[in-house]
Parts: structure tokens; sequence; C-alpha cells
């Protein structure tokens, strides 16, 4: 069945269920069966800006060329953010958040959602009236981009662990994920 969407909705498949997901600009966001994301798209004019937060599942994207100067699109899970112009890849988020990224087509870039550390912050640490302890320091989760291309994928372990960049082959995953070659509902996003 087809049905429209709007910024903010959720969309979730049954275990036995797909849905695929029609963008405004041409891309197609094909999800595997027991999947959740939320569609989001912020900005103005020729500067669009569309996101997808994945919650848990796995799922296909074909983005299109952004024709929009400016546009792009994103995909947001708790370890990395996905970030694209016109490719396809696979992105993936199993029950203990870990998330991987597949290159199929194009660059991928992918980043994690954490901010660097400020050098000039507090420590935040309870002091004496008078007393410094200078090996107090600001600590952070590492910041980190790994680029992405055809037939490449990163492993990114949920909390923040070490990302592993490896080789894909890209026929075999097609036989492990049929899903991504047949296409079910379609949902139209605009």
């Amino acid at each position: 069945s087809h049905r429209q969407l709007a910024g903010g909705d959720r969309v979730r498949t049954k275990p036995k269920s797909l849905a695929e997901i029609l963008l405004e600009n041409g891309s197609v966001l094909r999800m595997a069966p027991s999947t959740e994301v939320v569609l989001k798209e912020a900005g103005v004019g020729e500067k669009v800006i569309t996101t997808v937060k994945v919650s848990f599942g796995q799922f296909w994207s074909n983005v299109s060329r952004l024709s929009r100067r400016g546009g792009s699109y994103e995909v947001e899970t708790e370890s990395a953010t996905i970030g694209v112009r016109g490719t396809i890849f696979n992105t993936g988020v199993d029950g203990d958040q870990d998330v991987r990224v597949q290159v199929y087509e194009g660059k991928v870039e992918v980043w994690n959602p954490f901010p660097e550390a400020d050098p000039n912050a507090s420590s935040g640490a309870i002091q004496a009236p008078g007393e410094v302890n200078p090996s107090f320091k600001e600590i952070s989760r590492e910041q980190w981009t790994i680029q992405l291309e055809v037939n490449q994928e990163v492993r990114i372990p949920a909390g923040g662990g070490e990302p592993a960049k490896v080789d894909m082959d890209p026929k075999a995953e097609a036989k492990k994920d049929e899903w991504k070659t047949v296409a079910g509902a379609n949902v139209t996003y605009m």
C-alpha cells in the first residue's frame, strides 16, 4: 500500500514484512523485517537535510545525487552518523546497538556523534576550598571519521568502541539478505 509520510514520522516493519520509502529527492530507503526508523527533514529551499534515525534493524539506501545545492542525506544511530551525497549503502543496528555500514556504490563518510572535549572545560570535580588538583582533565569519547568506498564496510561497537573497517563481498551479502533486492510495500515520503 502507498502512504504519505511527513518529517518526524516513525516507520516500523514487522518480523515478516518489508517497506520501501521513496523520498521526495528520488532516493529510496528499503527496510528489512524488524526495523524501526524515524524520518526527519530540516532546512528551507535548496538546503534541505534529510535525516533517518535508526532505532534498530537494517535498511538499504539508494541516495540520488542530491540536486539541491547544500542538500544532504544522513543516517543517525547511537554510535555513528553516516553522511552521503549520492550512493548505495546498507546500515544495520543490532540489538546491542552495534552498527554496520556497507557501501555498494559511491562513497560514504561515517563519524561518531560525540563532540570533542573542550580543553578549557572544568573537570567538574569537587575540591576543597583553595585546592586545585592539576591531574584532573576533561575525559570524552574519541572523535573519529572514516571514509568508505565501494565494497567496504565498517563495524562500530556500541558505546564508542574501536571501529573496524574491512572489505566486503557484495554478491555474498546479497545472498544473505534477499530483502535488499526484493522490494516490499512502497511508502512515499514528502
